[in-house]
């Protein structure tokens, strides 16, 4: 049944590409709605671009027609409901089908990335930001968190920044990632198209290392016992159109440290306290959301390998200083970094805002976003505490998942679909369907409802979650 997402995925690839040569023609009947479907649409309207390809100019057309944006909404509907289709038929054809293995799973699920690793990003412009950061330390000697690319002269004029969304923002990503992207731009040698290409590569690598952590899992530990279950779980990840869309098609990172987290974590269960710390010092230093789980490693440590633990921390305290220094980390100005981060959209708090913005007629103060994460801080200091009586090693997956699932979905004023896909690697191994249901929900993510701000919220997290617990609470009759 899978080799219907990958005819989906290839005719994708052929839209994808036809985009890109109808573009360079500008037939207005085809170009506007494939452009505005398939290429990186959401940039900064007011940059001033050099001339180049009219599809690498997503921002030059500024005014898409009415009809072409219905076409391209029909296109993205017929896309992501088919994509949901298949894959649900594909994860019930073999969890009734016994003669189904890992290898064959994992193959297909290889096949699908590889097809997505040339389709050009539609979604987000992310890949191009790590890019544009890689070739600023490459070329420009600049530190990314010190200086933005717009300070760079005539930068408009250099292919491999002029795509980038947050030319006035220096990197919110951590030192270890953009190290990443400085190797990764490297070995384009400053070719744009060669670059997307690599680091898509990089993707499907931590792609296929996420598959092998996992089934490696799911076949040596006994979480899960009935056989069928644990390759249907394993398919839920590997034939997931949503981690294929979002992690190879529009290469974001969020699959990099949520591998690093289950790495982490199992490392952890498994007594190996310096390595567990290894991983999820290299999580830490590239999204900084996993530091909330360093107390509770802390916690679980100090149980297993005091004299381990000591050397876990001197080794992950030296790799951050390392880091920290040679990016000048103690002495830069994070007050424009602090304004990206201070966002809100897509969260529960946006939700309240939006609401009180309509009765009001104004948002809703500063501070309020403040009562959400100190309602949060409060909440880790439960868990921690918790986890202090805890002896089963093995709950130590279960309060990291909560831990950042609570963080993401709740506190956090700002929220991106792309973001599970940080919590889905560890999510399979506490709670694999409502895993599942979220990555499908959030399917809609490519759809209008990502800019409905009450609605995004309320279809694509709260309602699924208030079902599944709800059925979860509830025995059936």
């Amino acid at each position: 049944m899978y080799y219907h997402l990958h005819l989906i995925f290839c005719i994708s690839l052929i839209l994808s590409w036809l985009a890109f040569i109808v573009s360079r023609f500008n037939f207005d009947l085809i170009y506007l709605p494939l452009k505005s479907f398939f290429m990186p649409v959401r940039l900064a309207a007011d940059s001033n671009f050099f001339s180049s390809e009219p599809w690498l100019l997503a921002s030059k057309l500024i005014k898409v027609p009415s009809t072409s944006k219905i076409f391209s909404e029909i296109l993205i509907w017929i896309l992501v409901l088919s994509l949901v289709f298949y894959f649900l038929k594909s994860l019930f054809y073999i969890l009734k089908n016994q003669s189904y293995n890992f290898v064959q799973v994992q193959n297909s699920a290889l096949v699908f990335a590889l097809i997505a690793c040339f389709l050009i990003p539609f979604d987000s412009s992310d890949l191009f930001g790590y890019i544009a950061r890689g070739w600023q330390q490459l070329t420009y000697l600049q530190n990314p968190f010190a200086s933005v690319v717009a300070e760079i002269p005539q930068w408009q004029q250099d292919p491999m920044l002029v795509n980038l969304l947050w030319e006035h923002n220096p990197s919110p990503y951590g030192p270890v990632f953009m190290m990443l992207c400085k190797a990764l731009t490297w070995l384009s040698q400053g070719n744009l198209w060669l670059a997307m290409l690599v680091f898509k590569l990089a993707n499907l690598a931590v792609f296929y290392l996420s598959l092998r952590l996992i089934k490696n899992i799911l076949t040596q530990e006994n979480f899960i016992k009935d056989k069928s279950l644990k390759l249907s779980i394993f398919a839920s990840f590997a034939l997931n159109p949503f981690v294929i869309s979002q992690v190879l098609w529009n290469s974001h990172n969020d699959l990099l440290v949520g591998y690093l987290i289950l790495a982490a974590v199992y490392n952890l269960y498994k007594d190996k306290v310096v390595l567990g710390f290894l991983f999820l010092s290299l999580s830490i230093l590239i999204k900084y959301i996993s530091l909330v789980l360093l107390p509770l490693f802390l916690i679980f440590a100090w149980r297993k390998k005091k004299l381990d633990l000591f050397f876990a921390v001197i080794l992950s305290t030296a790799l951050s200083l390392v880091l920290a220094s040679h990016y000048q980390l103690f002495t830069i100005d994070y007050s424009n970094i602090a304004s990206n981060i201070s966002l809100s959209h897509k969260s529960l708090f946006d939700v309240f805002n939006s609401l009180f913005k309509y009765v009001a007629k104004h948002d809703l103060a500063a501070w309020w976003r403040w009562v959400f994460l100190i309602g949060y801080c409060f909440y880790a200091l439960w868990l921690y505490l918790k986890a202090v009586k805890v002896k089963n090693s093995s709950e130590i997956f279960s309060y990291s998942f909560w831990l950042i699932f609570v963080l993401l979905f709740f506190a956090s004023p700002k929220f991106h679909s792309w973001y599970l896909i940080m919590l889905m690697p560890l999510g399979l191994f506490v709670h694999p369907q409502l895993t599942l249901i979220l990555s499908i929900t959030h399917m809609l993510s490519f759809t209008f409802l990502d800019q409905a701000n009450i609605a995004n919220y309320i279809l694509m997290t709260a309602v699924p979650v208030v079902i599944y617990f709800r059925a979860k609470l509830i025995p059936s009759s």
